[in-house]
C-alpha cells in the first residue's frame, strides 16, 4: 500500500499536472479572449468611425444650411437698410435741390431788382440833369 510519502508525491504530481493543465487552459482562454476582444474592438472602432463620419457630414450639411440662411438674412437686412438710407438721402437731396432752386430764384429776383433800381436811379439822374438844364434855360 501507499504510505504517506507516496500519497504526498502523488498529490504533488497531481497538483503539478492540474496546475499545468490549468495554466495551459488559462493561456488558451487568454489568447482566445484577446483575439475576441481585438476583433470586437476593431469592429467597434469601425462602426464608431462610420457613425462619427456620418454625423460629421450631417453636421456640416446642417451648419452650411444654417450659415447660408443666416448670411442670406444678413444680406437682406443690409440691402434693406441701404435702400432705406438711399430713400432718405434722395428725400434730403430733393429738399436741398428745392431750397437751392428757391435761392437761385431769390438771387435772380434780387439781381433784377438791383438792376431795375440802378436803371431807375440813372433815369432819375438823367431827368434831374434835364430839369436843371431846363431850369437854367428858363431862368
Amino acid at each position: 500500500m501507499l504510505d504517506e510519502r507516496d500519497i504526498m508525491l502523488l498529490s504533488n504530481l497531481l497538483d503539478q499536472k492540474l496546475d499545468e493543465k490549468l495554466d495551459k487552459r488559462f493561456a488558451d482562454f487568454e489568447l482566445k479572449l484577446d483575439e475576441k476582444l481585438d476583433r470586437r474592438f476593431a469592429d467597434f472602432e469601425l462602426k464608431l468611425d462610420k457613425k462619427l463620419d456620418k454625423r460629421f457630414v450631417d453636421f456640416e450639411l446642417k451648419l452650411d444650411k444654417k450659415l447660408d440662411k443666416r448670411f442670406a438674412e444678413s444680406e437682406n437686412l443690409v440691402l434693406g437698410e441701404m435702400e432705406r438710407i438711399r430713400i432718405l438721402t434722395d428725400e434730403k437731396i430733393e429738399h436741398l435741390q428745392a431750397r437751392l432752386d428757391e435761392l437761385t430764384q431769390y438771387y435772380q429776383i434780387t439781381k433784377l431788382s438791383e438792376d431795375n433800381s440802378a436803371i431807375l436811379l440813372r433815369m432819375i439822374r438823367d431827368l434831374q440833369d434835364r430839369v436843371e438844364v431846363l431850369e437854367h434855360k428858363i431862368a
